[in-house]
């Protein structure tokens, strides 16, 4: 397995570094999926705001959705929006972990 190295890679928006961070020492080291793609969203931005994560079991994917949006905020002027969703695109069920300038740790 690839381990990235989060918090040095220069890319990495700093929030998302952050974030990654927090995610690592909670539920460990998952796979990665996707980083930088040309889709004109969150993955389509340097620094990367967003990264994919492969996590096939359901149980632990809702749990660390759930953690990452009881720990983090989006964006506090767009509450419809979650740092963490774990989904199915068309391409696979996966955690989806995104950033915005706005971003930030609850208290």
């Amino acid at each position: 397995m690839l381990i990235i190295d989060y918090p040095n890679i220069s890319f990495f928006h700093q929030k998302l570094r952050l974030l990654m961070a927090d995610l690592v020492i909670e539920f460990g080291t998952f796979r990665v999926t996707s980083l930088y793609r040309k889709d004109g969203g969150v993955h389509d931005t340097i620094p990367l705001r967003a990264i994919d994560l492969g996590c096939k079991n359901e149980e632990l994917g809702r749990l660390i959705e759930k953690w990452m949006n009881e720990h983090w905020v989006y964006d506090p002027e767009r509450p419809g929006y979650d740092v963490c969703l774990y989904h199915d695109t068309g391409m696979g069920i996966h955690l989806h972990i995104q950033v915005h300038e706005s971003t930030r740790k609850k208290q």
